[in-house]
């Protein structure tokens, strides 16, 4: 059975899998604000008698917060003991009960405030060591660029987006819109871990492969889902093939024609496969369904390849 999986680590591949270094540091501190309270003593004056003995007929009686005597006048108290009859004092008044000290400035804080990493209460931007840019999830470029990865050394670097969607095919990563790369002549996203789905593309994560079978550093990318039986899936120049482990995926096709002679799916033109045991470009079908062999003059036969739980074949 041919190999479709050494296809895609052939020279002629662009980077398939992105092995980026991701980590969503938060940096949180907390100041804790100091109160400041004090507590006033009440203070009150205790009545001290002052005077001599107070003599019938109105002798001067005088009395300091004490209590009134008979004096010969009429007593009247106010807030301590203050007598009339002789000479009238005020006494127990006190000052103490009010306080300053209950009134605290520790209780706002303004240490609660904090500020993570490089933005305020935020995720700091997680580089690639040795990098300036992180991959995923995408951080330290411009709104307008993407980190992208070099298939060479795994190096980072911001380079400047295009507006190429997702699985439209392509031939650099400036084609691409913001945060995709252009990898197997298809923009597709970052990604981590390896054989994690792939949300935004229906595929799966997967590491990508020098031309001479070692991982890129940094380079992971998503498949892209894709139906095999149809020709125009991937767009102009791509195709949709299956490889084992990862599933189907679009990327970049030849040109071989049905009965034509090949070695690697991508061989073949967009909507054929490369037969496991002839060697030719053959119809994708659906065992089991003569309709997707209309026209060829054969029947579908099993290349035990199966998708989404229906197994696939070729016209043959």
């Amino acid at each position: 059975m041919k190999s479709v999986k050494s296809a895609r680590y052939a020279a002629t591949r662009a980077p398939r899998a992105l092995t980026a270094i991701v980590a969503a540091a938060i940096v949180a501190a907390c100041a804790q604000g100091a109160s400041d309270d004090g507590s006033g003593d009440p203070g009150g004056g205790v009545g001290s008698t002052t005077g001599g003995t107070a003599t019938t007929g109105g002798g001067n009686e005088t009395t300091t917060g004490g209590k009134a005597t008979t004096g010969g006048g009429t007593e009247t108290t106010t807030g301590g003991d203050t007598t009339t009859g002789g000479t009238g004092t005020t006494g127990g008044a006190t000052t103490g009960g009010g306080t300053t000290g209950g009134a605290t400035t520790g209780g706002a804080t303004t240490g609660g405030a904090t500020t993570g990493g490089a933005t305020t209460g935020g995720t700091t931007c997680v580089t690639v060591p040795g990098g300036t840019c992180g991959i995923t999830p995408q951080c330290g470029c411009g709104s307008n660029q993407t980190c992208v990865v070099s298939p060479n050394a795994g190096a980072v670097a911001c380079a400047a987006a295009g507006s190429t969607a997702v699985g439209k095919p392509c031939t650099a990563n400036t084609d691409c819109s913001a945060g995709n790369a252009c990898v197997f002549s298809a923009c597709r996203p970052y990604c981590t871990p390896v054989g994690s789905a792939c949300p935004g593309t229906g595929g799966v994560c997967e590491q990508v492969y020098s031309s001479s079978g070692t991982a890129i550093p940094n380079l992971k990318v998503c498949s892209i889902k894709c139906d095999v039986l149809s020709a125009t899936a991937c767009g102009t120049g791509n195709g949709c093939t299956w490889t084992t482990g990862i599933g189907v995926d679009c990327e970049k096709v030849g040109t071989g024609t049905r009965g034509g002679t090949c070695t690697y799916d991508t061989d073949c033109k967009a909507g054929l496969k490369c037969d496991s045991v002839f060697n030719q470009c053959l119809k994708w079908c659906r065992v089991g369904n003569a309709s997707d062999c209309s026209g060829t003059g054969g029947s579908c036969l099993s290349e035990g390849v199966v998708i989404d739980g229906v197994t696939y074949g070729t016209c043959f």
